[in-house]
């Protein structure tokens, strides 16, 4: 509960409200058109109405709620809004590939690679919610080579819902080690300097985990909503 960690800063408070309504967006418990009190949400979580406040323009700005008459009302997530996130990521991903390559150092990628081993271990212990975790944290790092402080404030914005969505859909992926070793795969190519060879991969990449993820999405929500059918 947020009313637990105190004291925090209110734009920490933000961040971990804005956490709690995007995964219940995402998850969705909360059906479109439902109205996101400010009093009642600050109530709810022990806060005051600045962090709240804070939290729905975040939310706002990534298009999972929207203000209409001075109130704020959840939208729904559909798949064509996670092929619009994927299609952006995989424009700005596959350039700060490029420039990642151009400008990290070989024990730059080196460095990279504990993010793979952490995938590897979360697969074999079937610890899906540190497999999402470390999953973003390897994609993360390669904007963190790239470089360039705009693209990576572009990342960092589509990041927590992407987060969010793998975090809620990774139960559903039977195969966690395929994965991992797919990304081992995707660091060996980047590494290797081939800017090229590594944007299609990595374009691909992206491709295949856009469709994996609108496939579990839609199964994620129907074992949440109708449990026995899981």
């Amino acid at each position: 509960m947020v009313s637990d960690i105190a004291p925090v800063r209110a734009e920490a408070l933000g961040t971990l409200v804005a956490k709690q309504l995007r995964d219940r967006i995402v998850r969705g418990e909360f059906a479109p058109g439902i109205h996101l009190a400010e009093d009642t949400l600050a109530e709810q979580f022990n806060v005051s109405r600045g962090p709240v406040r804070d939290a729905l323009q975040r939310l706002q700005a990534e298009g999972l709620v929207e203000s209409r008459r001075r109130k704020i009302f959840t939208l729904e997530l559909s798949p064509d809004d996670i092929r619009d996130q994927y299609a952006l990521r995989e424009a700005v991903e596959t350039l700060a590939v490029r420039l990642a390559i151009e400008r990290a150092t070989p024990e730059q990628w080196d460095q990279g690679r504990v993010f793979v081993e952490r995938m590897r271990v979360a697969a074999r212990s079937e610890d899906h919610d540190a497999f999402a975790r470390a999953d973003t944290a390897f994609h993360s790092y390669t904007f963190a080579l790239a470089r360039h402080r705009r693209l990576e404030a572009v990342w960092q914005q589509s990041e927590p819902i992407l987060t969010a969505l793998l975090e809620f859909t990774v139960q559903v992926d039977t195969d966690l080690e395929a994965s991992a070793e797919d990304h081992a795969e995707l660091l060996d190519l980047m590494s290797s300097g081939h800017i090229g060879r590594s944007v299609e991969e990595v374009s691909a990449h992206i491709h295949r985990s856009c469709e994996r993820m609108v496939s579990s999405y839609r199964l994620a929500v129907t074992r949440q909503q109708n449990p026995a059918a899981g």
